[in-house]
């Protein structure tokens, strides 16, 4: 049961995730929202559009420390090394595009006109685009550490924690899925 284990023991890495993962998703469409209504949209729209990009930065920034922490665990678990490590790059490049879309969306919102600040939210919007593809490709992989591969379930017995005393996922008689 998930409310009798001790909070010190929950796994934070796949909870951080979701906040860089889940700002990337709106953020290609907030940046094309500054392009489309440039005329009513103004600087604190940039502004504010650039300060979530910098919570996607910080979540990603988050999300590898904790990852990191998760890898022991995984080792430990006899989860491949090769797979750890790839999850780990496609993490890193996230964070890194992350950045430098940051980067891009501050300069922005510091431009003290909207000429020279339209190119650059439109760098925003591209490199957020890939930010999010890569945060998809990231969030794929770890799926498949955990999914395939048993990466921080962690077992009692036959049954992995949260599943009822007697049933494993394969099924209580060694079969199909449980339903």
């Amino acid at each position: 049961m998930l409310f009798s284990l001790p909070l010190a023991e929950l796994p934070l890495h796949p909870a951080i995730v979701h906040l860089p993962l889940g700002l990337s998703m709106v953020m290609p469409l907030l940046t094309l929202a500054l392009l489309v209504g440039r005329r009513w949209l103004g600087p604190p729209a940039v502004a504010l559009v650039a300060g979530l990009q910098v919570l996607v930065l910080a979540g990603a920034l988050a999300a590898e420390r904790t990852g990191e922490e998760a890898e022991e665990g995984a080792e430990r678990q006899n989860v491949p090394h090769d797979i750890i490590h790839e999850h780990e790059e496609r993490a890193e490049l996230f964070t890194l595009l992350a950045g430098i879309t940051a980067l891009s969306l501050i300069a922005a919102a510091a431009a003290k006109e909207r000429k020279p600040a339209l190119p650059l939210i439109g760098v925003g919007a591209l490199l957020s685009a890939a930010t999010l593809a890569q945060g998809l490709r990231t969030g794929h992989e770890g799926g498949e550490l955990v999914f395939e591969h048993g990466a921080g379930v962690e077992r009692v017995g036959d049954a992995a924690v949260g599943e009822p005393a007697g049933r494993s996922h394969e099924g209580a008689e060694g079969g199909g899925a449980v339903h």
